[in-house]
């Protein structure tokens, strides 16, 4: 990758637009959440009317342009359970501008802390999990399947669970298979390469570019069962590990 890292001062600069640029659309869509509070299927369409709008701007300031091939491959009239690596502080951005109508997002508890986004977050009827209590996150999946079922929602994971600073495919969790089979629903892979490399997990390293994303093939999860998960998940990893260069596979011993 040729592009340069920009300046700290650059950087902050542009992180500190994003972030309120952010936090303005959080404002207004937490308000126009709580006009629509009693329906959680609006709340999310809501959101993803928000994400579509704010996304973009919000990639631009931090300097990066998506490239998405396939995208006709999204389902935007139909649910499915979207699965995509997480290496880089763009990927809840990433997600904002190429979801679809109507998706709730899984991420973990911390998000809560950020203002004014957090909040949102939670008021647009997304799912926060503790990822460290695996009772509580296997109930709040659950009970989100309820939710996808009864709403006709897609759903967006980052099955790793967390970020590799590294940019290396992590091992996924099965949350997105058990959602899958308890819906009835397709498995859609998004595969964001040197994302890593863009904006790095908890760091203020910035490199403007472009940012590919591809869209792969809907997965038909009908003979897929809960018993076989961590083979269905396996597999769906394998999908990934092929399309990803070979500095984003994971080490032979990992």
């Amino acid at each position: 990758m040729s592009d340069r890292a920009v300046s700290r001062l650059e950087s902050f600069v542009r992180h500190a637009l994003a972030f309120a640029l952010t936090s303005v659309g959080a404002v207004l869509l937490g308000l126009t959440c709580l006009a629509v509070l009693p329906s959680r299927r609006l709340r999310v369409r809501a959101g993803t009317w928000f994400c579509n709008r704010w996304g973009p701007p919000t990639l631009k300031l931090l300097g990066t342009t998506l490239d998405v091939r396939g995208q006709e491959r999204m389902l935007p009239s139909a649910p499915a359970v979207y699965v995509s690596n997480h290496s880089s502080d763009l990927d809840p951005f990433l997600c904002m501008q190429v979801m679809v109508p109507g998706t709730s997002v899984v991420a973990k508890r911390e998000i809560l802390a950020i203002p004014f986004f957090g909040q949102a977050f939670w008021l647009t009827g997304h799912l926060l999990i503790n990822r460290k209590n695996h009772k509580t996150a296997v109930d709040a999946i659950n009970a989100l399947s309820d939710a996808v079922h009864d709403n006709d929602l897609s759903v967006w994971i980052w099955p790793e669970g967390t970020q590799p600073k590294d940019g290396r495919l992590l091992p996924f969790k099965l949350g997105f298979v058990h959602m899958a089979v308890a819906c009835g629903l397709p498995v859609v892979p998004l595969v964001a390469h040197d994302a890593h490399l863009r904006n790095p997990a908890r760091s203020r390293t910035l490199r403007p570019g472009v940012l590919r994303v591809d869209v792969l093939d809907p997965i038909d999860t009908s003979s897929w069962s809960h018993d076989t998960a961590r083979e269905h998940a396996d597999e769906v990893h394998a999908l990934f590990v092929s399309h990803l260069a070979e500095h984003q596979r994971p080490l032979p011993d990992a």
